[in-house]
């Protein structure tokens, strides 16, 4: 059977490198800001079509060009059947030295990749667009190809034919490219005007030369970085052995005022580079000693400045603004099918470029979901035929006197989510990320629950048809969450073991079995989640409250009204930050342990107990983000114990509102702060109610007929 596309077409931004970092020296390249490629690869019936368009032209016919060769290697090693249309917009000049066919070989392999989900490495990757610039240059030079598709300065070994990815961390230098003026002017003239003398000192060096000065600008060592702009050309082999040592240096750092100069990394065509770092002589003026000096070598120059590119091959902008996945760890950006980072397995988050129009009026005049409501704040560029749908949101707020009283602090405002479809806030996630596999034509969905997440995908994935599978931990989860799960068709696996085995479990599965999956390590969970802070905020007019307290589990909720707040600040609907207070329950309080003993890392709790199974969690896997959210908004977390929890939840049932146990481990947190003198007179305080009375209805019974086993408080690890 031929492999089927996900999606028909991609339009991507593809980088001008520059390989041969000192002459003859044929095994590392950077990527440049600009110039750069945008191709836009559509799929078609049959053939290979390519047009061109831009500045400069390329061979047309499939077996000349870089792109032909590419996508005809992998339609045979994938079995793929169709036809393609591509059409480039060229604006880096081939033969000129910058990588003009090894960017859009790049963008071919990565456009192929997406749009049929081939889940390539990089390093195949490599080997693929390399073929392309076989047919271009006569040579694979993954030199050229490795930072195309990377970014950043990458070393390569041309021996193995593959590229070895060892790579610079990001430098902050101006990048001057010299192109001859008019004329095209050969390699041999323009390397031979570069100076070997101006008045910075300049140095005209081979890869390890520009290793070197790269290292010691790295340990603002200035004696060791003159020392490298004076070393003259050495043998080959032995600055290639240098370059594991130089793969984790730190970003480079300006060395100082005294210092200043411009060294040479020449292209292999007639464009030659000049990396300038800072200097008390600005760019401007180095800018004229280049030109001075090629003047009187008879030599006319254009020059362009830019940057080294953290990026290779990327979404082009299509007339919306973009979004994107990024590391919350190691700062990459990552492909967009991932969950987890691809370079240090950290949690990616979606980033946004909001576009300009976004004001409190766009999202007052609207009705329907209250999560879609504020779509340009949650996934701006899905096309409205994959959203999935049942108008939740739009909860309500909550007071009543006994709970004032109770808490001991006046005017305290409940946000029901359990007035969502299914009875819990993991519907405004759930419509958000279920539209995303919609998008990308899931076959399977999955999460790992004690009943909340579960009931909610189900629901969510069997209005879209996407069949669902949920794993619970066996006899830990709750009949009236578990009866919904199976009532919306989602099949069932049990776990030996608590939730956190049956999220290492459900993992597994998605990576083997190709599942998507929908626990709140996905950030498009957390994308619809932020949409109770909206909602909110224009239910308050837009008038901040001084605390906003949730229950915390597995920390989603206080990752996604962190990221919520700090993008409501940024867009200028809100003035001022309230304060979070994440609340978890006793038995099951590694995030509130962290915090409260200043620990740099996570350390689990190995069987946790509470009577709220919502919050039953004893690893979450959230808590790097969560901890970030704390920090900005100067909150607090805290720990309740399941005698609090179910006095809480008395008070709020007693009120007519009801709630789960684990929401009111929200207002019994507020109590335990308010007492501790934490929570001022006067200062407002919404309480986030997560799921309804009826999620767990045994345990209200159980409670009332003081039948109810609660959790001991357990010693406070140090």
């Amino acid at each position: 059977m031929p492999r089927k596309a996900v999606r028909k077409s991609i339009r991507l931004k593809c980088r001008a490198t520059s390989a041969n970092l000192g002459a003859g020296f044929d095994v590392a390249g950077m990527a440049l800001e600009e110039p750069f490629d945008v191709m836009e690869v559509t799929i078609a019936k049959k053939g290979i079509r390519i047009v061109n368009s831009g500045a400069y032209e390329v061979p047309t016919e499939a077996a000349q060009n870089t792109c032909g060769a590419v996508l005809q290697a992998m339609c045979k090693d994938f079995g793929i059947a169709d036809g393609f249309l591509i059409k480039i917009e060229k604006s880096i000049k081939p033969a000129s030295g910058l990588g003009s066919s090894a960017a859009t070989a790049a963008g071919t392999a990565v456009a192929l990749n997406e749009l049929y989900r081939l889940g390539l490495s990089r390093k195949q990757l490599v080997r693929y667009a390399s073929l392309g610039e076989q047919v271009a240059a006569g040579f694979p030079h993954t030199d050229n190809v490795s930072p195309a598709l990377l970014g950043g300065i990458v070393f390569s070994s041309e021996a193995s034919g593959e590229a070895e990815l060892v790579r610079f961390p990001p430098v902050s230098v101006d990048v001057l490219v010299i192109l001859p003026d008019k004329k095209k002017g050969s390699t041999k003239e323009m390397r031979a005007a570069i100076p070997e003398k101006v008045e910075w000192k300049s140095a005209r060096s081979n890869l390890q030369g520009l290793a070197l000065l790269f290292a010691a600008a790295a340990e603002s060592d200035a004696e060791k970085f003159m020392a490298a702009v004076h070393k003259k050309d050495a043998i080959v082999e032995r600055a290639r052995s240098k370059v594991q040592a130089l793969s984790h240096l730190p970003k480079l750092q300006e060395l100082g005022d005294a210092y200043g100069f411009g060294v040479f990394a020449s292209g292999a065509g007639p464009a030659v580079l000049a990396v300038c770092l800072p200097s008390n002589k600005n760019t401007r003026e180095f800018e004229k000693e280049i030109r001075r000096v090629f003047g009187e070598q008879k030599v006319a120059v254009e020059l362009v400045w830019t940057k080294i590119s953290e990026k290779g091959v990327e979404p082009a902008s299509s007339g919306e603004k973009e979004s994107w996945l990024q590391c919350t760890e190691c700062g990459k950006q990552a492909s967009d099918d991932g969950i987890q980072c691809a370079m240090c397995s950290g949690l990616l988050e979606v980033k946004h470029d909001f576009a300009a129009n976004i004001s409190r009026q766009l999202f007052e005049k609207r009705g329907g979901s209250g999560v879609w409501r504020f779509k340009e704040l949650v996934h701006p560029s899905l096309e409205e035929k994959f959203i999935v749908t049942r108008d939740e949101g739009n909860t309500f707020l909550y007071s009543h006197a006994a709970i004032d009283r109770y808490a001991g602090v006046s005017g305290i405002l409940l946000k029901h989510e359990g007035e969502n479809p299914t009875g819990s806030f993991k519907d405004r996630g759930m419509t958000v990320a279920v539209s995303e596999a919609r998008r990308r034509r899931a076959k399977r969905v999955a999460c790992a629950s004690t009943g909340n997440t579960s009931a909610s995908m189900a629901a969510y994935a069997s209005l879209a048809s996407i069949p669902s599978t949920v794993f619970i931990p066996e006899g830990k989860i709750a009949a009236g969450k578990l009866s919904q799960s199976l009532a919306y068709g989602a099949a069932i696996e049990q776990v030996e073991g608590n939730f956190d085995a049956a999220m290492e479990k459900v993992q597994q599965e998605s990576k083997s079995q190709g599942m998507y999956l929908l626990n709140s390590v996905n950030p498009w969970r957390i994308e619809g989640q932020k949409t109770i802070i909206f909602e909110l905020l224009l239910q308050l007019k837009w008038k901040v409250p001084e605390w906003i307290a949730v229950p915390a589990g597995n920390l989603g909720n206080t990752s996604a009204f962190g990221k919520a707040l700090e993008e409501a600040y940024e867009l200028k609907l809100i003035d001022k930050i309230p304060r979070l207070l994440s609340v978890q329950a006793e038995g099951a309080a590694p995030f509130f342990r962290l915090w409260k003993n200043k620990q740099e890392k996570l350390v689990s709790e190995l069987r946790p107990e509470t009577v709220a199974t919502a919050i039953r969690i004893g690893n979450p896997v959230s808590w790097r983000k969560a901890l970030k959210a704390i920090t900005f908004t100067k909150g607090i977390v805290e720990k309740v114990s399941d005698q609090e929890i179910m006095e809480a939840k008395a008070v709020i049932d007693a009120a007519g509102i009801g709630c789960e146990p684990a929401s009111a481990a929200t207002l019994a947190g507020v109590r335990k702060v308010a007492k501790a003198g934490i929570i001022q007179e006067g200062e407002k305080v919404v309480c986030i109610l997560t799921g309804h009375l009826l999620k767990d209805p045994d345990a209200t019974i159980q409670y009332h007929k003081k039948k109810l086993e609660l959790s001991k408080p357990k010693l406070q690890r140090s």
